[in-house]
């Protein structure tokens, strides 16, 4: 039973992966489209879902590699890239190991609650959500055991799963709610407000805790770094995706004194409610531990 509901998880992880490489990738799906016609739209697309496969097969590998203290180069974990418009990043490709599992974990979220109101608003076919809800929640909790093995420490890992289990709450409770009306008016007895707040106030709220747990539980001013190159006084460092120190994925020139192949903590310059992210500005420890 274990090795086939492992199975299961290995194949909705792999959508996830994909899902969310096709997504991030997807303007350039777009131009191609635009400028250069179906064909060579079709060619990047199967290009990007092989890429996301390759991505998906290397994973074993990659957290042997971690948990031997190793680190391979970004392009032998994930081969993707940035995607820049009129020389703006708009979307960062994952660069550390536990990138890719963050991805799929996010993506299974979106749709775990995305499927949830759509079960809820939308009636034909119901069955169809309760289905695709149930499958993205299988691969919301598969990512997160996938992102523990990739995580460098407890420290990375946790602000993800405290993230979580309050979305995941708010989602059985509106699935309760809109699968068993008896049980609404013991809470809500007023039926006109019942469907709105039902099927996005629930998530939006179960939403808002988890962005309260991770900034006031867990928001610290330094992550995880792997420095690319070193020089005087200053050193490239390989950022990835850490909520706690709300940085986005990248290469960045950093204060500080370390060689090629270590890794270091940084410290961030902090945003409040920042969508690009912090920015890393100097090496605070070599070594992570």
């Amino acid at each position: 039973m274990a090795s086939i509901l492992t199975r299961i998880g290995r194949a909705l992880w792999k959508a996830s992966v994909v899902t969310g490489y096709v997504i991030l990738n997807l303007p350039w799906i777009v131009g191609k489209l635009l400028t250069e016609g179906p064909t060579k739209a079709g060619e990047t697309l199967r290009d990007v879902v092989e890429k996301a496969g390759e991505a998906f097969r290397r994973a074993p590998e990659v957290v042997k590699a971690v948990e031997r203290g190793e680190l391979p180069h970004p392009e032998e974990i994930i081969p993707m890239r940035d995607i820049v418009i009129k020389g703006r990043r708009i979307a960062a490709a994952p660069r550390m190991p536990w990138d890719l599992p963050a991805l799929a974990l996010e993506m299974s979220m979106f749709g775990m609650v995305l499927f949830t109101v759509f079960q809820a608003v939308i009636l034909p076919p119901v069955m169809l959500w309760e289905a695709l809800g149930v499958l993205s929640t299988f691969g919301a909790f598969f990512s997160l055991s996938w992102l523990r093995k990739n995580s460098p420490s407890e420290e990375h890992y946790k602000p993800y799963r405290d993230f979580m289990i309050p979305v995941f709450g708010s989602v059985l409770v509106t699935a309760a709610f809109t699968n068993f009306p008896p049980l609404v008016t013991l809470v809500i007895p007023v039926e006109a407000t019942l469907p709105g707040f039902t099927a996005f106030g629930i998530p939006a709220i179960g939403l808002a805790v988890g962005v309260g747990i991770v900034k006031w539980k867990h928001a610290r001013d330094w992550t995880y770094g792997y420095v690319l190159e070193g020089g005087a006084g200053t050193c490239t460092v390989m950022i990835g995706h850490d909520v706690a120190a709300n940085t986005l994925p990248g290469e960045y020139t950093v204060e500080g004194d370390a060689g090629p192949g270590e890794f270091v903590l940084v410290q961030v310059e902090r945003k409040p409610f920042s969508l690009t992210g912090a920015v890393p500005v100097r090496v605070i420890r070599r070594g992570w531990y």
